[in-house]
């Protein structure tokens, strides 16, 4: 499963794209395709990976990935299929 989620995540006025990969329901001589770390595309000719930024997504299947605020705080939340829900601060953007 693959979940993209756009939002301003640097505070510069301007959406971003958070990818969000690896996909496992493939036939078993092919392998699980989990090797990927995530993505965060800052534009069409730049992009961040995901362990750049400090996200754990390798090895893992996400499933959704949604933006929460609790109180003065906003929140990446990255739900995967069979694992934990990982949930990381955003702290660069403008608030």
């Amino acid at each position: 499963m693959t979940d993209f989620l756009v939002h301003d995540f640097d505070g510069d006025g301007k959406t971003e794209a958070l990818i969000g990969g690896n996909y496992f329901g493939v036939k078993p001589y092919h392998g699980r395709f989990d090797s990927f770390p995530g993505a965060l595309l800052l534009d069409q000719k730049n992009c961040i990976l995901g362990n750049e930024l400090g996200l754990n997504f390798q090895q893992k299947s996400i499933r959704n990935l949604d933006v929460i605020k609790l109180g003065e705080v906003t929140y990446l939340l990255a739900i995967m299929n069979n694992d934990y829900s990982q949930l990381y601060e955003i702290t660069t953007e403008s608030k």
